[in-house]
């Protein structure tokens, strides 16, 4: 991997990063807060940007990204970054430097996990800050730098690769610049849509943005301590639970209604089958719940469970109900859908519904061929056949990703938890939720984890977020030599 041209555009994103703080000082000023922590923060992030660019200065920049360094510029661009956004809540005084890593690295991967125990009492200029990485991480840093930067052609494309999720990435145009920069338009548009609804609601424009933020980046950071459970209004739920789950479709396809007039989302299998599962699940939380009698009116529980569910197939995390409550069924049935995830193209987390259709489908194939051996089956995705590479990759993806899973939870586990909140860390954190069961549940956090653990987590965020690929191939010999 060739380091220079990927120390060089990390340093570009540092610049970027320093002035987007400009936007939590501005709410430190509004407020009347410190702005100190601000101050410094974005100078020693400045300075460093502004180093890297005239010392590691690239003359054919393109010429330079391969895929190598596709992958290189996701991995360590995302946690240098997320270092540097850190420095505020460190000189803030109120996070360690570990909990600060952990709650920015939360932020960037729209995980929404957070070592809080009283979200409230921080300074808005910080918590601004805190949701703005989510609102940043959920399009992704690398996109915006795509967009922005003018010398990326096909090096663009490689960068891409590296973060944007699911097996594939869907060019808007002719040139990859032109898609990164159709995708930030896209996703500007809707979430200053819902910032106006949510205004509309009664929020004030800090909570209607913070909560875009979280809802448009799948992300679920709130800046009340009882998560959108606080401003208890079935029209805030119900804008949040619609943009949420616009937020789990393939930002294409709302592109393509947006600026080509087209309706294409029903000839979509995956938004179909991310549709069923979304309504098959709420309607089976709503009975469970109902009948379990934790809610006497059935308006009630289809209100709460269909939120608990968008938010959780969805991977936003966002919380009206505390789910520890919930009866077994309910709590199985969450933690099956945290490995949904959204839709490839998405700014959801987990294993994304495209890729669970093809292994449904590829799993019955070898039914089928275990009856009918000599029958040749391909498998096919609506009316396109999907290559066997493809299939192999994402077969290898999805026992690389349980592998994941089942060693963290075994490394959590190690630390002394019980078996539910060694488990559904894991599940909340790779799969980018955040919440889950036992002690990180709804009305939890994960405060109660020692900083090796935190640090594990932040891995294990990362991977998830750059969807393991990015992260594991850092951690082979083979990715460094030539």
């Amino acid at each position: 991997m060739k380091i220079r041209p990927v120390l060089y555009l990390i340093s570009y994103a540092l610049v970027f990063i320093a002035l987007a703080m400009c936007t939590g000082a501005l709410w430190a000023v509004y407020f009347h807060e410190d702005l100190i922590p601000f101050v410094y923060a974005i100078v020693i992030t400045l300075l460093t940007g502004l180093f890297g660019i005239v010392v590691l200065r690239e003359e054919h920049l393109d010429q330079q990204i391969g895929a190598r360094e596709g992958y290189g510029i996701a991995s360590l661009g995302w946690s240098v970054i997320t270092l540097f956004s850190a420095l505020p809540l460190v000189f803030s005084g109120f996070f360690t430097p570990t909990d600060a890593f952990f709650e920015i690295m939360s932020g960037y991967t729209t995980t929404g996990a957070s070592i809080l125990t009283d979200i409230e009492s921080l300074p808005k200029g910080i918590l601004f800050w805190r949701s703005l990485t989510h609102w940043f991480g959920g399009m992704g840093i690398v996109v915006l730098m795509v967009a922005v930067l003018p010398n990326l052609a096909v090096g663009g494309l490689q960068m891409l690769k590296g973060e944007v999720p699911g097996p594939s990435v869907d060019k808007l145009g002719p040139r990859i610049r032109r898609t990164a920069q159709w995708l930030w338009v896209v996703y500007l548009a809707i979430s200053l849509l819902e910032v106006a609804m949510l205004l509309l609601g009664g929020m004030s424009l800090f909570d209607a943005c913070t909560h875009t933020f979280g809802t448009m980046a799948t992300g679920g950071f709130s800046t009340k301590n009882a998560s959108v459970g606080y401003f208890n209004s079935a029209y805030i739920d119900g804008v949040i639970i619609f943009f949420m789950f616009v937020a789990g479709v393939n930002f294409t396809l709302h592109y393509q209604l947006i600026f080509g007039k087209r309706f294409n989302y029903f000839k979509s299998s995956e938004f179909v089958f991310y549709c069923a599962v979304i309504l098959i699940s709420w309607i089976a939380l709503t009975w469970d719940i109902f009948m379990a009698g934790l809610y006497t009116r059935i308006v009630d529980a289809v209100r709460f469970a269909g939120f608990q569910t968008v938010a959780i197939v969805t991977t936003t995390g966002f919380c009206t109900a505390d789910t520890n409550t919930w009866p077994t069924f309910s709590k199985i049935m969450l933690t099956i859908l945290m490995f949904f995830g959204g839709c490839a193209g998405s700014t959801g987390g987990g294993i994304k519904h495209i890729r669970i259709v093809i292994l449904i489908k590829t799993a019955y194939r070898e039914l089928f061929r275990a009856v009918h051996p000599r029958v040749v089956r391909t498998v096919r995705v609506g009316k396109q056949v999907i290559d066997e590479t493809m299939v192999s990759s994402i077969v290898g993806f999805f026992v690389i990703y349980v592998a994941v899973f089942v060693l963290g939870a075994a490394v959590i586990g190690m630390f002394g938890f019980d078996f539910v909140t060694s488990v559904e860390a894991v599940a909340a954190t790779l799969n980018n939720i955040g919440p889950g069961f036992g002690l990180v549940g709804a009305t939890g956090n994960y405060s109660a984890f020692p900083d090796a653990a935190k640090w594990i987590l932040c891995f294990l965020m990362l991977a998830g977020r750059l969807e393991i690929y990015s992260v594991l191939l850092l951690l082979v010999p083979a990715f460094w030599k030539r």
